[in-house]
C-alpha cells in the first residue's frame, strides 16, 4: 500500500503511475478467455481506461468470492494461483488513515460460497454465477429469509417502490 503525507505526493503519484491512457490491445490469456484494454477519450484533456474480460462459460469457469475482511484483487491473485484472472467489485472506500475501515464491506446482495453476507439495498443488476455460468440479473430489494429457527426476516429498501 502507499501511503502519502501531503496532497502534492498524492497527486504526484496518481499522475505519473496510475493516470495515464493505455494503448489498445487484446490478449488471448488462455483458450475462451481474452481481456481487452483501451483508453477511452472523454473530451477536454480527459479519459478513462477500460479493461474488458471476456469468456465463453463452456471454456472457463466463473466464481465470485467475497470476503468478511479487507482484501485486494492483487493479493488474492498472488495467493490464489488456480485462477487465471482475477476482478474486484464492490465500493470504493477512501480513509485519513490507513488503520480505518468500513463498517460493512458489502452494500448490496452479496453471496459467496453459499453464504449470505449483505441483502439488497436497491433495485439494481447483480453478478450471479450459476453452475459455472456468469451472467446478470435484476434483482428486487424486498423480501424474505427463514432462518432454521421458525423466524421470518423481512427486508425492503423503499417503501414507497414496494
Amino acid at each position: 500500500m502507499n501511503q502519502f503525507t501531503t496532497l502534492s505526493e498524492a497527486q504526484d503519484f496518481v499522475g505519473n503511475v496510475v493516470d495515464v491512457p493505455i494503448e489498445a490491445r487484446s490478449e488471448a490469456i488462455r483458450p475462451g478467455l481474452v481481456l481487452n484494454s483501451s483508453s477511452i477519450d472523454l473530451g477536454g484533456g480527459r479519459f478513462t481506461n477500460s479493461y474488458d474480460l471476456v469468456f465463453r462459460g463452456e471454456d472457463v469457469q466463473a466464481e465470485i468470492v467475497a470476503f468478511d475482511h479487507l482484501m485486494s484483487a492483487h493479493d488474492f491473485a498472488r495467493s490464489s494461483p488456480q485462477h487465471t484472472a482475477v476482478s474486484s467489485g464492490g465500493f470504493f472506500y477512501l480513509a485519513d488513515r490507513a488503520s480505518a475501515s468500513p463498517r460493512q464491506l458489502a452494500l448490496n446482495l452479496s453471496i459467496s460460497g453459499g453464504d449470505l453476507r449483505s441483502l439488497p439495498v436497491s433495485d439494481r443488476e447483480s453478478i450471479v454465477v450459476e453452475r459455472g455460468v456468469m451472467g446478470a440479473r435484476t434483482v428486487a430489494a424486498l423480501g424474505s429469509l427463514l432462518e432454521r429457527e421458525p423466524t421470518e426476516l423481512v427486508w425492503f429498501s423503499d417503501p414507497l417502490r414496494h
